[in-house]
């Protein structure tokens, strides 16, 4: 990628300059790829000059990070799966916003999976760790030993998960069901964290 420039003009219209890279900023800027890299993700190894001048720079020359390099590189995706049976959607709406909510305001997306519940093992195995999404909040009316122990070997095997087991009462008021769906992403939430700074050795718990 040649002779960046931010904008150009051409018979008095503006065209945008096409997205820079990190090798391209790396190459214009003269630093090398990682420090670009550590400057663009707030590294405290990055002086505050430094960084802004590369901010800047990014800015100027039209560079959006690769959010799936990101996440491969942080084995991270910031995305949660709220998992119900299907049918249940209006049941469990305002749950569901409050855990939406909650994930919103601690940067997370969220994805809506629906199972029959006759087929909730296979629907398991389907959503085993693949690095599509950081954890999975259950919501369930009621579950079976065969189900806890099935929820049980798949978070040794490393699938963030909790889940909501109680139905919801007929006189719960919509505020308070939000409210619910709020700690159960926070809960989630914490949980990821937690593992994804736990020491190696407790990787798996």
């Amino acid at each position: 990628m040649h002779g960046l420039t931010n904008k150009k003009t051409f018979d008095n219209k503006q065209l945008t300059a096409p997205m820079a890279n990190l090798k391209d900023l790396a190459r214009i800027s003269g630093f090398s790829i990682s420090t670009v890299s550590k400057a663009l993700n707030n590294s405290d190894e990055i002086s505050s000059l430094t960084k802004k001048k590369l901010r800047k720079l990014a800015t100027d020359h039209n560079y959006i990070p690769n959010k799936t390099a990101c996440a491969l590189r942080k084995q991270k995706t910031d995305i949660l799966m709220i998992c119900l049976p299907k049918q249940q959607l209006c049941k469990y709406s305002a749950v569901i916003e409050g855990i939406i909510d909650k994930s919103q305001s601690l940067g997370y997306q969220t994805l809506i999976h629906q199972f029959d519940l006759k087929t909730l093992p296979q629907a398991l195995k389907q959503l085993e760790p693949q690095r599509t999404v950081d954890g999975l909040v259950f919501l369930l009316e009621r579950t079976d030993p065969a189900t806890e122990n099935m929820f049980e070997q798949h978070a040794k095997e490393g699938l963030v998960l909790i889940k909501h087991t109680k139905p919801i009462a007929p006189n719960c008021d919509t505020k308070k069901q939000r409210g619910i769906g709020r700690k159960l992403g926070k809960a989630l939430i914490e949980r990821i964290d937690w593992k994804t700074n736990a020491p190696e050795q407790f990787s798996k718990i």
